[in-house]
């Protein structure tokens, strides 16, 4: 064995065309449906002759939105939901978010989850990202944004399942809270963060 240098493996720059990787779909069928995802059976076959069959999660668009403002006492502060989640049958911290509906951009579905879930209303929206969480086998797009200029209206229209409680941290101590603590282990929301932290940084 040797030791790990800049030459071991190629530059970016010096790839071949991602055509040489792309799969390409043979046949495809549904196995389940439901309400936010499907889950579909994808047979491809790669460039050099091999093929496989490969389970594809489809699901819909999400947004998610930070809320950002600046206290009486002058700190920078964001606002965040705190409800039990059925798949980790546990308590966490978010970011106001949800399904982009029908018809919806990814703008305009941020802007009605924030007035939803918290009662407030941008009048500045900034989109800091757009991933997709888990490319292996979940086929999505979730948006993120910054929401400022807020006004409250007072009025939460939570979903029919929705139980939950409004809270706000400072700026300072959202980053600094542990990666991955209880509460605060959701992956989406930690991408949330990390981009927002980029814009913070960005803005000087």
């Amino acid at each position: 064995m040797k030791k790990v240098d800049e030459h071991t493996f190629p530059t970016a720059c010096g790839l071949g065309p991602e055509e040489n990787l792309v799969w390409k779909d043979k046949e495809r069928s549904q196995i389940l449906k439901t309400v936010i995802f499907d889950v579909n059976q994808i047979r491809r076959e790669s460039t050099d002759g091999r093929s496989g069959n490969f389970v594809e999660v489809k699901i819909k668009p999400c947004v998610n939105v930070i809320p950002l403002f600046t206290g009486t006492d002058g700190k920078k502060r964001v606002v965040m939901i705190r409800q039990f989640r059925h798949g980790s049958a546990d308590v966490t911290f978010e970011f106001p978010g949800g399904i982009v509906d029908e018809g919806e951009t990814p703008e305009q579905a941020a802007l009605r989850e924030l007035e939803e879930e918290t009662g407030l209303v941008a009048h500045k929206l900034t989109k800091t990202g757009c991933v997709n969480p888990n490319s292996a086998f979940i086929n999505a797009r979730a948006h993120f944004f910054v929401a400022e200029d807020l006004e409250d209206t007072g009025i939460r229209h939570p979903d029919e399942n929705e139980q939950m409680e409004t809270v706000t941290f400072e700026v300072s101590d959202l980053f600094e809270r542990k990666i991955g603590e209880k509460g605060m282990d959701n992956g989406m929301m930690l991408i949330a963060a990390f981009l927002f932290q980029k814009l913070i940084a960005e803005r000087g």
